[in-house]
């Protein structure tokens, strides 16, 4: 399946600026400062802001269901325009209400540090919205993040979600499977700067422990879970093995797709956030 010329233009850009080069730089040696959406992302999505313990929490308004979104970057980047505008395309689709928090990153915090303040936002933001239903969406990285904290969910006596939904995850740390393929279409992974923020975000855990790569969990408690993964991502093979480890997934893998691709201002961005969407809405 040939891919559109939206797909085709917005790839050469990235490699044209060289997008993959400028984000290995961070990924291997320090962190992007956090973004903020523009008074124009503002309006248009009804975004408000808040804060959990001196983290931005960014609210997209919406109905009784409320799905907490973490974003992906690596552990390494925060939130972007790209994120804020697919974010409230979702919002804007679906009618929910999208709660995006700016969680901690290294080195200031650990892998620990982290999933505690995802925690214990989450349980914030549930307290203050009172949500009819629930469901838990990551990406990336934050799709990591979303696993671990969608099985902390399911094993407490806290209400559950109905939906965990994962785009492009990054399960596996280790980055060792020898299936992983480096596409000439990936314009935003290079294996070799990924595994150095692996480390970092490791830090002094072993890239194999499981709430480090759920990818090795044994035992995970998950709800009805739906994975969007684009064939040519570099991450691709660990997120099939991952499906696969975990009988309540159902993977819908996009061709000719690279990572992350929903984030693209594309044709194949807007099908695949319908395809969210619907299930936002059920």
């Amino acid at each position: 399946m040939k891919t559109s010329i939206s797909h085709s233009i917005f790839l050469f850009i990235l490699k044209t600026i060289g997008t993959k080069k400028v984000l290995g730089y961070f990924l291997s040696r320090k962190r992007l400062p956090d973004s903020k959406p523009s008074f124009w992302f503002k309006s248009k999505y009804s975004i408000k802001k808040s804060f959990h313990k001196k983290h931005s929490i960014w609210t997209y308004d919406g109905n009784n269901t409320l799905v907490y979104y973490l974003h992906g970057g690596a552990f390494i980047l925060g939130l972007n325009s790209l994120y804020f505008a697919m974010i409230g395309k979702l919002a804007k689709l679906s009618k929910v209400k999208i709660v995006v928090p700016e969680y901690p990153l290294p080195p200031n915090f650990n892998a620990y540090e982290i999933h505690e303040w995802v925690k214990s936002s989450y349980l914030d933001v549930i307290k203050q919205h009172s949500p009819k239903n629930i469901i838990i969406m990551g990406d990336s990285a934050g799709g990591n993040l979303a696993i671990t904290l969608t099985d902390w969910i399911m094993n407490s006596n806290l209400k559950k979600p109905s939906n965990l939904i994962l785009l492009s995850p990054w399960v596996d740390l280790e980055l060792k499977n020898p299936d992983l393929k480096q596409s000439p279409s990936e314009q935003l992974l290079n294996k070799e700067d990924l595994q150095k923020a692996a480390i970092r975000f490791a830090n002094e855990k072993g890239l194999k422990d499981p709430m480090i790569s759920p990818l090795y969990h044994n035992n995970l408690k998950l709800p009805k879970t739906t994975i969007f993964s684009g064939d040519l991502d570099l991450l691709h093979n660990d997120i099939v093995l991952f499906s696969k480890n975990n009988p309540k997934t159902k993977l819908k893998t996009i061709k000719n797709m690279p990572h992350i691709h929903m984030i693209m201002p594309t044709k194949e961005a807007k099908i695949t956030l319908k395809q969210v969407s619907d299930i936002l809405i059920c």
